[in-house]
């Protein structure tokens, strides 16, 4: 018999065990996605869900160890020995990308073990534990890319954004991701609030006199009729011209104060019955019982 084309057919059965097998773990990564983000299930129930996501799961798994064990039948065993399966980055012909293929393998068994012992573990333990899976799904990405003899180079291509999407939309449903946007918008906001001034003119107090207008006619303008139109928040380049106003206003009409971006609880707002008039607002500290 050609060892040759022993080979060749062992390097043949090999591939299509693998690629096989990733792309059912990719399946099953996908599911495994949905059921964490809650999605479909109008349509399809929870439990069909679940039993595709362990079936996909085992199929893919036992694929991916039979081509692992085949890689030992091909004649002077394609460079790969028994201890290559089970001790990452010992083949010193591929370290990195048979090793990347033994630790998604080992990843993916203590898996598989943890669903079986999932009630000893208890529920959160081993929903932390299954985080697991995605970092075994890239390491299985890696092997595919670095160890993929048959990968194109679009191949590779086509394998890395597959999977990247699917991990970056188990990313993005994270309840720690899914916050970072409201924080970044808050943080934005109490940041430009910061920077903003709010214009307040006592109109008692105003003259009509115009020095505001000359000062920062973009923010003051004196009307036919005599009264008085401002902008009432400014911000950046508008500041500093709106502070050039208050300090030439002579009857000291305009005011100027920046908006709140931390609030302090623990005193009672209350409305003066004697001040309510004014719109002057009264605080009363809460004395303690």
């Amino acid at each position: 018999m050609n060892p040759d084309l022993v080979n060749r057919d062992v390097h043949l059965i090999a591939a299509t065990l693998g690629f096989s097998g990733l792309a059912i773990l990719w399946l099953s990564v996908v599911f495994g996605v949905f059921l964490r983000g809650g999605w479909t299930f109008t349509r399809i129930r929870y439990t069909t869900l679940h039993k595709t996501h362990h079936i996909l799961t085992l199929l893919g798994l036992s694929l991916s160890v039979e081509h692992a064990l085949v890689q030992l039948v091909a004649p002077g065993r394609n460079n790969v020995q028994v201890i290559d399966l089970w001790l990452p980055f010992a083949n010193p012909h591929d370290p990195t990308g048979i090793g990347d293929g033994v630790l998604a393998l080992e990843a993916m068994l203590v898996l598989v073990v943890s669903v079986l012992i999932q009630r000893r573990l208890g529920y959160h333990r081993w929903k932390v534990l299954h985080l697991l899976a995605y970092v075994a799904f890239a390491l299985l990405l890696g092997h595919v890319v670095i160890s993929g003899s048959d990968m194109s180079r679009l191949g590779s291509t086509a394998v890395l954004i597959g999977g990247g999407v699917t991990l970056f939309l188990r990313l993005a449903t994270a309840p720690v991701v899914a916050h970072v946007p409201q924080v970044v918008s808050r943080w934005v906001s109490t940041w430009l609030r910061a920077r903003q001034v709010t214009v307040n003119v006592d109109m008692g107090r105003c003259a009509r006199l115009g020095f505001c207008e000359h000062a920062a006619p973009d923010l003051f303008r004196l009307r036919t009729d005599g009264r008085l139109s401002y902008k009432s928040e400014v911000s950046g380049a508008q500041l500093e011209a709106a502070v050039q106003a208050a300090r030439t206003c002579p009857t000291r009409a305009i005011m100027l104060s920046r908006l709140p971006t931390t609030v302090v609880s623990g005193m009672h707002l209350e409305i003066s019955s004697n001040t309510s008039r004014r719109g002057e607002v009264g605080y009363r500290r809460a004395a303690s019982k």
